[in-house]
This record gives C-alpha cells, structure tokens and sequence, in this order.
C-alpha cells in the first residue's frame, strides 16, 4: 500500500453478516405469519424453491444432473399441497414425467439424477409444506390468533436454539459433538442450544399461548432443540460429500437458503406431526 492510500476497510465478520441478515429477514417472515394465507404460502414457496434449488446446485458440484426444471415444478406443487390438495396428483405425474425424461438425456448416471431430483422434492419441499399446514390449516381448527401464535413459538425456538447454541458452544465448546462432519459443534453448544428453545417455549406458554400443555414445552422445546441441530449436520454431510462449504452465497452470512432453514426443515414437521396427530389440535 503506497504512502497516503488509505487503508481497506476490514470485512464485515460473518457474525456480523449473520445479525444483519437476521435483522431484515425475520420481521419479513414474521410479517408473513401475521398476514397467513396465500401471503404466507407465497413466501414459503419462494423460501422452499430456493432451498431446493440449492440442494440442486450442490449436487450438481459433485457432477450430479437432476432435471432441474421438472424438480423445481413438482417440488412447488408438494409445497402448496396443504392448501391445493389437487396438486399431490400433479406431483406424481410430474415424478413419472422426470423418469421417462430421462431416456433422452443420455447421461451415464440415472439412478443418481433421478434419485436426486426426487430427493429434493422431499428434501426440501415436502418438508417446507408443513410449514404452510402448521400455519395456513391450523388456523381453520384453532383460529388465526393460536395459529400464529403457534408457529411463531416453533420457528422462533429454532432461531433460539441456533442462537444459544453459538454463544455457548464459543464460551464452553470444548469436546466436538460430531467432529466427522462439523468440527465446530459441541456438546456445550449442543446443550446450550436445547435450553434455549426449551425457555423460549416455556415463556410462550407463560404468556402468549397458554392451549400449551408442560408436556408440549417439553416435547417442541426438544424437537426444535435437539432434533433442529441434527438437520443442521445432515446439510453439513450432504455438504461434505460434494466438497462445498456452502450450499449458496446469496445470504450474508449464512449462505444460501438451505443453510438458513436446514434445522425448520426437520423441527417443523415433526412439531406438525405432534401437535396434529398426538395432541390432535387439528
């Protein structure tokens, strides 16, 4: 650097990118959950897109060929299927077209380009599809008020988990949790993360959602704890095993969508199934 140039500025840390990101996304999904309907649908099919399109973009890093644009279409049919059940048939035929497509791609690897693109219709499309039933149709059972309420209790306890889990994991992080796929994670953070939901669920039903019963904040708070972190290192394996350390980089600090929303991608669902088919709420 010559005498008088002024000196670069330092790049903005990844936490920092973390935070800002944040900061203008979650009152975006927020918003979305307050508005419901197809305002929330409409999100959660561009959210559920760009993950898949991700997952699609990874596979193709380890010379993988889905065919994408017929994995895209059925992957949003199976997003909207809570409020469009006519879509789930459309999506078969769509699986059975991609199939016979590929007789005519002349690629050398079918079973993988199809096992794939079918991979990321469920993964993560037919996942993000509760995120619309938790909001969209428990509301038509428990009112717009309980619904919201609802998920905003799941999603956030996410965030509070990953949060908690980052700041415990830097001050206490000493023995890895899974090394072989996420050097960085630890026991501490693991646990860390786990107490954060359980609170953050446990003063929801103090104050704003009191439908939930103790056993529901002991059951939401493990599965957005503990179960989330374990979606977060299934990303990271399928990371791993095509050499990317991202899935995209369009998020600052976070990477792509996929990275964002991995851990929702397994909590929410199952909070769905618990609250639908164990607590039968609707």
């Amino acid at each position: 650097m010559s005498e008088g140039e002024p000196a670069p500025r330092p790049a903005m840390s990844n936490l920092a990118q973390r935070i800002l990101t944040s900061l203008v996304g979650a009152p975006l999904v927020i918003g979305a959950v307050y508005l419901g309907g197809w305002f929330f649908v409409g999100l959660m099919l561009l959210i559920g897109l760009l993950a898949q399109r991700d997952l699609y973009a990874m596979a193709e890093a380890g010379s993988i060929r889905p065919l994408k644009s017929v994995g895209l279409a059925v992957g949003a049919l199976v997003i909207v299927r809570a409020v469009w059940p006519e879509a789930v048939p459309l999506a078969v035929v769509g699986l059975v077209v991609a199939f016979i497509a590929e007789l005519w791609r002349r690629h050398e690897a079918p079973i993988p380009n199809i096992g794939t693109l079918v991979l990321g219709v469920f993964y993560p499309a037919v996942l993000a599809g509760y995120f619309v039933e938790l909001r969209v149709l428990s509301a038509e059972t428990l009112g717009d008020s309980d619904a919201i309420l609802l998920t905003i209790t799941a999603m956030v306890a996410i965030w509070a988990a990953d949060t908690l889990a980052y700041f415990t994991g830097r001050a206490f992080g000493k023995r890895p949790l899974f090394p072989r796929i996420s050097p960085k994670k630890t026991w501490a953070g693991s646990v860390g993360g786990v107490i954060g939901a359980v609170l953050f669920v446990t003063v929801m039903k103090l104050t704003f959602v009191p439908l939930l019963t103790w056993a529901d904040v002991a059951v939401i708070g493990l599965i957005c704890g503990a179960v989330g972190q374990l979606g977060d290192l299934a990303e990271s394996m399928l990371k791993r095993s095509v050499g990317v350390k991202d899935s995209g980089n369009y998020l600052p600090g976070h990477g792509g969508m996929l990275d964002r929303i991995d851990a929702m991608l397994i909590a929410i669902p199952l909070v769905v199934l618990y609250l639908d088919h164990v607590r039968d709420l609707w």
